[in-house]
C-alpha cells in the first residue's frame, strides 16, 4: 500500500515537472527576444520601402497629418488608430512597401510574437473584424494563413512565421514572404545590404530605406533626378524634437559635390540683407544646379539659335560672378501666384562690373532684337535684358516671361521678371522700410557652403501654380494638413560625412 501510495506520488510530481517544462518552454520560446535580423530575413528583395519604427509614440501627430482621413486605406493608419503606446526601442518593428495592390497601399506590417503586440493585435481585430464570422484558413506551400473578415468589406491576411507575425490587406505580399521563408532570396540578398546597418543612433525614432525612385518630389509628381538603371537604396534617419520632425541621409560624393557652392570662401563677408515684403521661401542654388538648368536649356528645342547663344553667354557671365551661390527668394503675389527676386552676392562688385559690360558689348545686336520682339525699345531706371530660359527653368517661372530687370545694391546683383516688384523691393532697402515676411533667414544657413531651401507650407499652399520639386509630393498632395509648418532642407558636414537635414518645423 505505501509503495503504490509512493509510486502515485512520484508519477504525480513527474507529471506536474513535465508539464512545467512545457510551460516554461513555450514562455521562454514567445519571450524570446526577436532581432531586427530575423525579420528583414524574410522581407522579400522586392520591396520598395521600408520603414523600421523605434518609437511610434513621437511619430503619431505627423502621419495623422499625412494619412489624414482616409478610412481602411492604410495599414498602418488602422493600427495607430488603436493606439500602440507599448512600444519600446528594443523592440522595434518593420512596415514595408511594395507596389499597390487591390484592396490597399501595398503595406506589410511585421513585429515579434510577444504579448505587447498581441495585445494591440488582439485590440486591432476587435475594432475592425467582424468577430461573428471566424477567420478562414488557407495553406499556401505548406504554411497555414489565416484571413479575417472586416466591417469595411476587405480582408486582412495573417500568419506566424519564426516568432514573427506578419499582417497584410493583400495575401499575395503575404504569400511573398512564405516564399522567402521557405528559401527564396531575401533583401538582405540583394544590394539593400550594403546600405543596412545594425548601428542606429539613440534618438532615432524611425528609419527609411528607400529605393531611389521611390519618393517623388513637386506637385507635378516629377521622379528624383536619379535616372539610373541602377538599384540605388537610401537611408534616412528619422528623429522628432519638441516640434521638429527630423529626416536625416547621408549624401554620397557625387550628391555632395552636386549641392556644395564650388566658388565659396570663407573670407567673403556675408549680409543679413532683409527679404521683400510677403517673402515665404528661400533658395540658394550651388552651381551644379545651375549648370544643370543650362543643359536642359542647352536641349530645349523650342527656343531660337539667338536665344540658345544669349542663354549660354549669361549663363557663363552668372557663373563666373558666383562667390556665394544664386540665392532665390519667393514673394506672395497673389491668393494662388507667386513672383521671385534673385540675389547674387559679389565678391568683387568692380569685376562683375565689367564683365556685364562687356557682355552686353558683345552680345549687343542679339540683345536688341530680342527685346524688340518683347516690343520693349527703351527702359530707363532698372536694366532690361532678355531672359536667358535657364533661370526661367530654375526658378519654376513661365518661359513666356522673356525679360529680367537688374540692379545693384550693396555688393548684390537683383535680378527679377517684374520691375515693379523689384523697384518696391530696392526702395525698401535703400529706405529700411519695415516689412512683413512669412519666412525667416538665419545667420547658420548665410555661413554653411551648401544649397539650401526653406518656405512657409501655409503659403506654398496657396500658391497652386508653382511646383516646388524641393518639397516631397507626399507632402505637397496634402499641404493643408501643414500649414503650421515650415518645411526645410539644408545640409551640414558631422564627422567629414555631408548629412542632408530635412525639416517639418512648427512655425512660432
Amino acid at each position: 500500500m505505501n509503495l503504490h501510495k509512493y509510486k502515485l506520488i512520484f508519477t504525480s510530481l513527474l507529471l506536474v515537472l513535465l508539464v512545467g517544462s512545457i510551460g516554461l518552454y513555450f514562455k521562454v520560446q514567445n519571450s524570446k527576444t526577436i532581432s531586427l535580423e530575423d525579420i528583414y530575413s524574410i522581407v522579400p528583395s522586392s520591396v520598395e520601402a521600408i520603414y523600421e519604427v523605434h518609437s511610434i509614440d513621437n511619430l503619431i501627430p505627423y502621419y495623422n497629418r499625412l494619412s489624414g482621413d482616409v478610412e481602411n486605406v492604410s495599414l498602418v493608419h488602422d493600427f495607430i488608430q488603436v493606439k500602440p503606446s507599448f512600444l519600446n526601442k528594443n523592440q522595434p518593428f518593420l512596415l514595408t512597401y511594395s507596389k499597390k495592390g487591390l484592396q490597399g497601399n501595398g503595406e506589410v506590417l511585421l513585429f515579434p510574437f510577444l504579448n505587447i503586440f498581441n495585445e494591440w493585435l488582439d485590440t486591432y481585430l476587435k475594432k475592425y473584424a467582424v468577430l461573428s464570422s471566424p477567420p478562414k484558413s488557407f495553406v499556401y506551400k505548406g504554411v497555414e494563413l489565416f484571413i479575417y473578415p472586416l466591417k469595411s468589406g476587405k480582408f486582412i491576411t495573417s500568419v506566424t512565421l519564426n516568432n514573427i507575425h506578419i499582417i497584410s490587406y493583400e495575401k499575395c505580399l503575404i504569400e511573398s514572404i512564405v516564399d522567402v521563408y521557405l528559401g527564396a532570396s531575401s533583401l538582405l540578398d540583394s544590394s539593400f545590404k550594403a546600405s543596412y546597418s545594425l548601428l542606429k543612433n539613440e534618438e532615432v525614432n524611425a528609419v527609411i530605406y528607400a529605393k531611389s525612385n521611390y519618393f517623388t518630389e513637386g506637385r507635378e509628381n516629377s521622379i528624383s533626378n536619379n535616372t539610373s538603371s541602377e538599384e540605388v537604396w537610401q537611408r534616412f534617419n528619422l528623429i522628432v524634437d519638441d516640434s521638429v520632425f527630423y529626416c536625416l541621409t547621408e549624401l554620397d560624393v557625387e550628391s555632395s559635390h552636386y549641392y556644395t557652392l564650388q566658388e565659396y570662401s570663407e573670407n567673403t563677408i556675408k549680409d543679413t540683407i532683409q527679404l521683400p515684403q510677403d517673402a515665404f521661401s528661400i533658395n540658394r542654388w550651388s552651381e551644379s544646379q545651375i549648370k544643370e538648368q543650362l543643359l536642359h536649356a542647352e536641349e530645349d528645342t523650342i527656343i531660337s539659335s539667338r536665344e540658345q547663344e544669349w542663354n549660354s553667354c549669361f549663363g557663363d557671365f552668372l557663373l563666373d560672378a558666383m562667390s556665394d551661390g544664386l540665392w532665390g527668394v519667393r514673394i506672395q503675389d497673389t491668393i494662388v501666384s507667386s513672383e521671385v527676386i534673385l540675389r547674387l552676392p559679389l565678391s568683387s562688385f568692380e569685376f562683375v562690373q565689367s564683365s556685364m559690360t562687356k557682355l552686353k558689348q558683345n552680345q549687343r545686336l542679339i540683345i536688341k532684337s530680342l527685346l524688340r520682339e518683347e516690343s520693349l525699345y527703351n527702359h530707363w531706371g532698372t536694366e532690361a535684358l532678355p531672359a536667358p530660359l535657364f533661370l526661367n527653368l530654375l526658378t519654376e517661372t513661365s518661359r513666356d516671361l522673356r525679360v529680367i530687370y537688374l540692379s545693384y545694391y550693396k555688393n548684390n546683383l537683383f535680378i527679377s521678371w517684374d520691375y515693379t516688384l523689384l523697384a518696391r523691393y530696392l526702395q525698401d532697402l535703400k529706405l529700411s522700410t519695415p516689412v512683413n515676411t512669412h519666412i525667416k533667414l538665419s545667420e547658420e544657413i548665410i555661413n554653411t557652403p551648401y544649397s539650401f531651401f526653406s518656405a512657409n507650407l501655409g503659403v506654398v499652399a496657396q500658391d497652386t501654380l508653382t511646383n516646388y520639386p524641393q518639397i516631397p509630393s507626399v507632402i505637397l498632395n496634402q499641404v493643408d494638413r501643414f500649414k503650421d509648418y515650415y518645411w526645410s532642407r539644408e545640409l551640414n558636414n558631422f564627422n567629414n560625412k555631408l548629412i542632408q537635414i530635412t525639416a517639418l518645423k512648427k512655425i512660432p
